[in-house]
């Protein structure tokens, strides 16, 4: 199967669920109430402990086209990524909390490119932590240890990376003080944690990353966010809804600015750390850009037809900050050296994306993006525009 039959019979199927679910509508109810009594907590030793199962199935198609730019070398390659969660929760009493989660995420494709550790993590242990709340009420923290999740600032700068197959985690020890219901202070210390396709995954314990974020909401619908990152290793937005109008169109406009190294020879590292974020969900959906030697400008528009389908159109622009550093991609790793006689201009991208509520547990997301390759892509090589095309439906319980 070439990779756009591929994507013609992912549409096709997407297509068929929806009008199978608008005739079914019975059927995914059942399966809802089935799905909710699997999450159903369980109590133990005389209601000392109480468990909750759950979990989640993802399935994704991606096509991928000239993500090197040259139609003639690359080949075009259609993407299978599965993605499997099972999870524990025990809670014992209102101030101990466990919770373990394993992870299986399998990759299946043409080309070497797309079986690597960026897509393939089998049988893994994702998260393992223990919560406790403190029982004073003068003392209204609680402290997580273990593998877990980060997520701040919009993922802008760390982020749980979700688009990704095998996502990011790390082995931290944070506490969470919360002295009033508008406040909230983080702290912690933390290492993340490397994949391994066929081992277990460890830590980097030689890339300690430490926080303190604070988040005050004293004004309503307002939030007022400081932090402070530190890492040791040998946000502009405007948006107007309009609630009275049919679909509720909601436009946007963003600009970001990430610097870039001018001096890649003094000694000192000019580019912009965007340390551990979710680039997926800011910077394209095509993932050739993070926040680092990057000028970025997005207009965005999003509707929503029915309740449960939600539309969403972007385009972007994307410029080096300075000609003397690099293009990262959202991983910010090189695709393309400096280039100093090149041009600034990178390119633009438009991104099309289709989300379905198909159920209360099942959802399902269709998208299409085109990357316009700019010219410092034409004066550094190669210079075909890229397509990138994706179909996931997700199960969770």
């Amino acid at each position: 199967m070439t990779p756009r039959t591929g994507c013609l019979v992912a549409v096709m199927v997407w297509l068929g669920l929806a009008a199978a679910a608008g005739a079914s509508e019975n059927l995914l109810t059942l399966m809802d109430h089935a799905l909710d009594q699997l999450g159903t907590p369980q109590s133990l030793m005389n209601g000392r402990l109480t468990v909750n199962t759950g979990g989640e199935l993802r399935y994704r198609l991606e096509w991928r086209d000239d993500f090197t730019f040259n139609d003639d070398a690359y080949e075009d390659d259609a993407v299978h990524l599965l993605r499997t969660r099972l999870h524990v929760d025990v809670g014992a009493g209102p101030f101990v909390r466990m919770f373990v989660q394993g992870q299986d995420a399998e990759g299946f494709a043409g080309s070497s490119l797309n079986r690597t550790n960026g897509f393939i993590d089998r049988l893994d242990l994702r998260q393992l932590f223990v919560e406790l709340t403190s029982p004073a009420e003068a003392l209204p923290a609680k402290f997580k240890i273990g593998r877990q999740e980060l997520s701040y600032g919009e993922q802008r700068f760390v982020g749980a990376f979700d688009w990704s197959n095998v996502t990011r985690v790390f082995d931290a020890v944070k506490v969470s003080w919360t002295p009033t219901t508008w406040a909230q202070l983080d702290g912690w210390f933390s290492q993340p944690v490397l994949i391994d396709r066929v081992r277990p995954d460890s830590a980097d314990h030689g890339d300690n990353f430490y926080g303190l974020y604070t988040s005050l909401t004293f004004v309503k619908d307002h939030a007022l966010d400081t932090f402070l990152f530190i890492r040791h290793d040998r946000d502009n937005e405007l948006g107007y809804t309009f609630t009275d109008v049919p679909w509720a169109p909601r436009l946007g406009m963003e600009y970001h600015h990430g610097s870039g190294d001018d001096n890649t020879s003094d000694g000192q590292v000019g580019n912009f750390d965007n340390l551990f974020p979710t680039n997926h969900l800011h910077y394209g959906y095509i993932d050739f850009a993070s926040l680092r030697n990057l000028d970025h400008l997005e207009a965005n528009l999003t509707v929503k037809p029915a309740k449960p389908l939600t539309l969403v159109a972007k385009h972007h622009w994307f410029f080096r900050d300075t000609n003397k550093s690099a293009w990262f991609n959202a991983g910010q790793g090189v695709i393309r050296a400096a280039g100093v006689s090149a041009s600034e201009t990178l390119g633009q991208e438009t991104d099309l994306l289709v989300k379905w509520q198909v159920s209360q547990h099942v959802d399902t997301l269709m998208g299409y993006s085109h990357f316009h390759a700019g010219a410092f892509v034409r004066d550094t090589g190669a210079g075909d525009d890229a397509n990138f095309f994706y179909w996931q439906t997700t199960v969770k319980f």
